[in-house]
């Protein structure tokens, strides 16, 4: 974890569930985890284009197509505080 300027730490503590049998699910990995580092170091525009615009006016709408175990998508949704509206799919069924 890395302590950001406001004194909150950059970093979640991430609980994947599975049902049945979850070695069949896309387990968060070195690109998962780069792909959300990066997205880190754009929260404050990500938080100011999308999170701090009333929800009547705008909210985003984001998809991640081959979500795995939803990781990445999950992280952004909890960047942008959940004010909009996240999709997530993958080809194999026991992911979504």
């Amino acid at each position: 974890m890395q302590l950001e300027e406001d004194g909150s730490f950059r970093g979640a503590d991430v609980c994947l569930t599975s049902y049945g049998d979850g070695s069949k699910v896309y387990t968060p990995a070195e690109d998962s985890f780069l792909f959300v580092d990066a997205l880190l170091q754009q929260r404050p525009f990500l938080r100011q284009r999308f999170a701090s615009r009333p929800e009547k006016v705008f909210r985003p709408c984001c998809l991640e197509v081959g979500c795995g175990s939803g990781f990445v998508i999950t992280s952004l949704a909890l960047m942008l505080r959940r004010t909009g509206r996240f999709f997530a799919t993958d080809v194999n069924a026991a992911a979504v």
